[in-house]
C-alpha cells in the first residue's frame, strides 16, 4: 500500500523544488500557500531544510511515509517537533486535510514541524495565576516514573489525532533505547489518582513540551506550573510550547502563564546557544 500511495503522490502532486531532486506539493488556506516537501531519508531532509530556510520562510512541515527511529530522535534533539499528520485521498485523487464521504486512501505522514512563530517561557519568571496558586499544595508531581502510561493517556486524550499508535510505538522505542531524552511528568491528587500528565523532550537546559492530558478542571494548569517549578529547580532555563494562538484558538492559556512568541530564526538561535545539537549550530 505504501508503494501505491507514493505512486499516487508522484503522479498527481509532486513538483520538483528549484531544479533539485526534492519533491513537494502545496497547500493553501484563506491567507497563505504552504510548500510541503517530501523526504525519504535524513540526508534528504537536511538538504530540504537548508534550501527552503534560505529561500522560503513560508513552510512549516516536511512529510514522509518512512518512520525511521534514528531520524525521529535526531530531529527531536535538533529542536524540531515530530508528529503525524493525517491526510486523505478521495476518489478523484485530491489530497485533503479533512475527511469526506468519498475517501479512497487515508495517509498518515510522519511530519517534521517547525512553526514560523514558537511560544517559549523563561522559567525564571513564569506566571502563576492566583486561582491556581492555592491549588498547588493539593497535588503531587512525579518526574518520569511512568513514561509509557503517560504517553498512552495523552494519545487517548487526543483521540490518536496526531499521536497515532504507530508514532506512539516509535516514541516508546526511542525512550527505551535512550536515543533522545524523552521524559514525562504526572500529577496525582490527594487520593493518589492520576489526574494530569505530559511528555516532551529535554535537551540540555531546554524542555520542549509535546502534549498533555487532564481528567479534572484546572489540573492541567496545575501540572504545568509544578512542571515549570521542577524544571527550573533542576537547572532548565526555557520551556518550549509549540503551537501559537494564531494556529489554534485554545492556545491562549500559554500566554497567561508568561509565554511569548519568537520567530523560527530566533528560536533556533536560542536553541543553539543552549544545546550543541541544534540544527543550525
Amino acid at each position: 500500500m505504501k508503494e501505491d500511495i507514493e505512486q499516487i503522490l508522484r503522479k498527481y502532486y509532486f513538483k520538483i523544488f528549484d531544479n533539485t531532486s526534492i519533491f513537494y506539493w502545496t497547500e493553501s488556506t484563506e491567507n497563505e500557500t504552504f510548500i510541503c516537501p517530501y523526504f525519504e531519508n535524513e540526508n534528504q531532509l537536511d538538504k530540504i531544510i537548508s534550501i527552503i530556510s534560505k529561500n522560503d520562510s513560508n513552510w512549516r512541515k516536511c512529510y514522509s511515509l518512512k518512520y525511521d527511529i534514528e531520524l525521529i530522535s535526531n530531529y527531536m534533539k535538533k529542536g524540531f517537533m515530530v508528529i503525524v499528520q493525517r491526510k486523505y485521498v478521495d476518489n478523484e485523487y485530491n489530497l485533503l486535510v479533512e475527511k469526506t464521504a468519498e475517501i479512497k486512501i487515508t495517509v498518515d505522514f510522519l511530519t517534521i514541524v517547525s512553526y514560523k512563530n514558537i511560544p517559549i517561557i523563561n522559567l525564571s519568571n513564569f506566571i502563576i495565576p492566583k486561582s491556581i496558586s492555592r491549588l498547588l499544595n493539593r497535588y503531587k508531581l512525579l518526574y518520569d516514573k511512568n513514561f509509557h502510561l503517560i504517553l498512552d493517556e495523552c494519545a487517548k486524550y487526543h483521540e490518536y489525532y496526531w499521536l497515532t499508535p504507530k508514532l506512539v510505538k516509535c516514541f516508546k522505542e526511542i525512550y527505551n533505547e535512550k536515543k533522545a531524552k524523552m521524559v514525562s511528568f504526572e500529577l496525582y491528587d490527594e487520593e493518589d489518582n492520576l489526574v494530569a500528565g505530559e511528555f516532551g523532550v529535554l535537551e540540555n537546559n531546554i524542555y520542549i513540551s509535546y502534549t498533555g492530558f487532564h481528567t479534572k478542571s484546572s489540573t492541567g494548569i496545575v501540572q504545568m506550573i509544578l512542571t515549570f517549578k521542577f524544571l527550573y529547580e533542576s537547572g532548565v532555563n526555557l520551556c518550549v510550547l509549540p503551537g501559537t494562538k494564531d494556529d489554534h484558538k485554545n492556545m491562549e492559556y500559554k500566554y497567561k502563564l508568561g509565554a511569548y512568541d519568537v520567530s523560527r530564526e530566533q528560536y533556533f538561535k536560542i536553541y543553539n546557544e543552549n544545546t550543541p545539537n541544534g540544527y543550525f549550530a
